[in-house]
């Protein structure tokens, strides 16, 4: 609405835009041309159903089953690249013989909305 040189915007409502997203495991075969590999993106562990007007913003990823850091060998093998809108969860391909596999906490947040979900990864 604009009025006498003023202009008046309403900020939409971003606080109930997220939702987990239903996760097919995936398994990623060693790629010696690779030093890592993009597991996941934000928009295959979370729906946001606003996603042009309240886009995910940031995200974290913690040792599945609490809140704590990665634990050794994850801590240095798995990451969170990109920005947004493209936030990616990656695995490093350093290791020939593969990692077992981890549970991770994904956290992503649109600024007003923070939702958490865990993945394996194989």
């Amino acid at each position: 609405m604009t009025s006498d040189n003023w202009k008046v915007t309403q900020a939409p409502s971003c606080a109930a835009t997220l939702t987990t997203a239903s996760i097919t495991a995936k398994v990623f075969k060693y790629d010696a041309s690779e030093t890592t590999t993009t597991v996941y993106t934000s928009s295959e562990i979370f729906t946001n159903s606003k996603a042009a007007t309240c886009p995910i913003t940031s995200c974290t990823v913690t040792q599945g089953g609490g809140s704590t850091a990665l634990v050794d060998p994850f801590d240095s093998l798995i990451s969170i690249r990109g920005f947004s809108p493209t936030i990616n969860l990656v695995v490093s391909q350093t290791a020939a013989v593969g990692y077992p596999d981890v549970t991770v906490r994904v956290s992503c947040t649109n600024s007003v909305q923070t939702l958490t979900h865990e993945v394996t990864l194989r």
